[in-house]
C-alpha cells in the first residue's frame, strides 16, 4: 500500500466516523486505517492492469478442457484462445459456472454465500448538515453512508449511501426508483432534516455484493486441471481478504510450474 502511495494512487482517509443506533450518533470506535484510490476507485486497478492484455465487455463462457489446454470462448462462441491454466477471480455464484469444468471447485463456490447491496451516489447543490464523514447505520434502510467527496482528489458534495444487507435482499427486485426515494429519505432522517437540492444521482443494484459466508481455503486450485479461483469469498469478507486470497491462487500457480 505504501509503494501505490508513492505512485499517488492511493491516500490515506481521515475522515470523521461515526455509528448511528436509535437516532443516537457515537464516535466510531474500530480504529481501523482507511486508504482510498486516487483522484477516484478505479485509480489501483487501472494501475494494477498497466501492461496487461485485457479484454474488456466480454462475456467469457464456462471454459472447456482439452488435449492442450483450457479452451475459452465468449457467450457468442467467437474463439478467444487456449490456454494453460485458468484463474477466475469472480464472485462465488459466477466463479461456480465457469468452473463447470472442475466440478469439485464448483460445488466448493456455491457454498459461498452472498447479499446483495442497492447503492446510490447522490450529489447535492450545498453541503449536507452532518458533521461525519462516513457512518454504519444499525437500523432502517441504510446500513453505510459516506461523504465521498470528503476522499483525498474528490470535490463537491457527494454522498454514497449503501442499503442495509437484510433490506436489499427483502427489496432485491425493486425498481430502481423506488430504491432511491427510500435511501434518500432514510438519509434525510439521518441529517435530521431537508435535504440540499440533489443535482444528479446514479442507483445501482450490486447482486454480489458482501460476502457473507467466506470458504476459509485460501483459493481453489486443481493442480491437475490447472484452473482455479480466488476471491474475498475464498478467505474473509474485506477487501484485504480478496488480495490475500490473490496471492495464495498465484502462490499454487507458481508452485505447479516446472
Amino acid at each position: 500500500v505504501l509503494s501505490w502511495a508513492e505512485r499517488g494512487v492511493v491516500a490515506p482517509w481521515t475522515g470523521r466516523f461515526g455509528a448511528a443506533t436509535d437516532g443516537a450518533i457515537a464516535p466510531a470506535a474500530d480504529g481501523d486505517e482507511r486508504w482510498v484510490g486516487c483522484p477516484g476507485m478505479s485509480a489501483l486497478g487501472r494501475m494494477l492492469a498497466e501492461d496487461l492484455d485485457l479484454r474488456l465487455s466480454t462475456r467469457v463462457a464456462p471454459p472447456e478442457r482439452a488435449s492442450d489446454g483450457w479452451r475459452l470462448v465468449d457467450d457468442a462462441g467467437t474463439p478467444l484462445g487456449r490456454f494453460d491454466r485458468v484463474l477466475i477471480s469472480a464472485p462465488a455464484p459466477q466463479a461456480a459456472d465457469l468452473l463447470a469444468g472442475a466440478p469439485v471447485l464448483a460445488a466448493q463456490a456455491r457454498a459461498a454465500g452472498f447479499a446483495p447491496c442497492w447503492t446510490v451516489i447522490a450529489a447535492f447543490a450545498e453541503p449536507l448538515a452532518l458533521p461525519w464523514d462516513g457512518l454504519f447505520i444499525n437500523a432502517g434502510p441504510l446500513g453505510w453512508v459516506a461523504r465521498d467527496s470528503a476522499k483525498p482528489g474528490r470535490c463537491g458534495e457527494v454522498w454514497v449511501l449503501h442499503g442495509a444487507p437484510d433490506w436489499s435482499r427483502a427489496q432485491v427486485e425493486d425498481s430502481p426508483e423506488s430504491v432511491t426515494r427510500t435511501l434518500l429519505a432514510a438519509l434525510g432522517d439521518v441529517v435530521d432534516g431537508p435535504l440540499a437540492e440533489l443535482l444528479w444521482h446514479q442507483t445501482h443494484r450490486w447482486l454480489f455484493a458482501r460476502s457473507e459466508e467466506p470458504l476459509g481455503a485460501g483459493c481453489l486450485w486443481d493442480g491437475a486441471l490447472g484452473i482455479g479461483a480466488c476471491g474475498d469469498w475464498c478467505a474473509d469478507g474485506r477487501i484485504e481478504g480478496a488480495w490475500l486470497s490473490g496471492e495464495a491462487l498465484a502462490g499454487r500457480v507458481l508452485a505447479a510450474i516446472d
